[in-house]
């Protein structure tokens, strides 16, 4: 597409061999690409290719993963005793929804008959551009049996029953337009030049706006001033799994190495946990985790014992944890810091900081 004199692949090789700076015009080729890559995927690309992921993926992971299980009340009279082999006796139900699907988007007409709905017609008529979310469901009849198994009394399928509507992004997948192109559009009432990532509500147009922000369940690592200063360097790891993400917020863990000289003319590293005002040692931090001997924790940290130069790194980082020599100690040292939630007695903070290691500490690998 591009002519080699644009792009000068050659003089750019002899230049880094010679281990000369590149001039400031070679800068120019990025914009080639940049220009190029906009020219072919549009501004709003990234708009339809989120929701097309959500319609095509992560709608059917959000229904398929749900199970409710639903118990009917016995008739016993209140305040009698029920025994477990009364309850057992109770049937229950288990309702799945194993299969999701839309329609492209259409409007029923006040006299109940429905009718293809494209854009030009819901910003005309004031509707809002959206189709139907039809879902499979199965349900299922069953009691324990005698010897605690599961009898199955009667299973059923639903097909295609509606539950929900939802907007629909123009230009998207599950758009009346989305197989339009060029001028043809024009034909429909649409602009040519329309790339579409927008809804339409109640005839108004409603764009989302894109948010950026870091991947979960990565690692990143910042240093000098990237680390906020204090610190020379800064490991941070947001952490959600990913059924749940949309539904719980994410668990960030941040470790922490101080700069020579904060301790003592040495190097600690610790661990900044959620829901935790302070940071903590690492040494702590894997006491309270069950690694109580040293040995344990440099063997969890440093990959090949014999790598001196790493060990002497983690000396003052052990030192530091040396007076908390217990995992029960430890759990009470991280619970004396929590923000919230800390009872009064010893047994309630070391509860809380169990509670807090299993829930918050990196959820995505429980």
């Amino acid at each position: 597409m591009y002519s080699e004199e644009q792009f000068d692949y050659g003089n750019n090789m002899e230049v880094e061999e010679e281990g000369q700076e590149i001039s400031q015009g070679d800068q120019t080729n990025s914009w080639v690409v940049i220009g190029s890559f906009f020219e072919e995927k549009g501004l709003v690309r990234q708009q339809l290719d989120s929701f097309n992921q959500f319609i095509a993926n992560t709608l059917q992971d959000l229904v398929s993963h749900r199970t409710i299980e639903l118990r009917v009340q016995d008739q016993f009279k209140p305040g009698v005793d029920r025994n477990e082999e009364d309850l057992n006796r109770q049937p229950f139900y288990r309702i799945k929804f194993p299969q999701t699907s839309i329609a492209l988007p259409r409007h029923t007409e006040a006299e109940g008959d429905p009718d293809d709905l494209y854009p030009k017609g819901a910003r005309l008529r004031g509707l809002t551009y959206q189709c139907v979310l039809y879902v499979d469901i199965e349900k299922t009849t069953a009691t324990i049996g005698e010897f605690g198994e599961e009898i199955i009394e009667e299973s059923t399928m639903l097909e295609r029953i509606p539950i929900c509507k939802i907007p629909i992004m123009v230009r998207s997948k599950a758009c009346r337009l989305n197989d339009v192109q060029g001028k043809d559009v024009a034909d429909f009432g649409e602009c040519e030049y329309d790339e579409g990532g927008y809804f339409i509500v109640n005839g108004n147009e409603k764009v989302l706006i894109a948010q950026e922000r870091m991947s979960n369940n990565h690692v990143f690592v910042f240093a000098g001033s990237k680390s906020g200063g204090k610190y020379s360097h800064v490991a941070e790891l947001r952490s959600s799994k990913e059924s749940t993400i949309g539904f719980k917020p994410t668990a960030t863990l941040m470790i922490k190495l101080l700069p020579p000289g904060t301790k003592k003319g040495s190097e600690c590293i610790r661990a900044q946990l959620p829901l935790v005002r302070e940071d903590i040692p690492i040494g702590i931090m894997f006491r309270a985790l069950g690694l109580t001997t040293d040995k344990d924790i440099i063997q969890h940290i440093c990959y090949d014992l014999r790598d001196v130069r790493m060990l002497e790194m983690l000396r003052p980082s052990i030192e530091e944890s040396f007076p908390v020599q217990t995992r029960e100690v430890a759990e009470i040292y991280i619970a004396n810091r929590g923000v919230s939630g800390v009872g009064v007695g010893k047994d309630d903070r070391i509860q809380y900081a169990k509670v807090l290691l299993q829930n918050h500490l990196l959820p995505h690998m429980v």
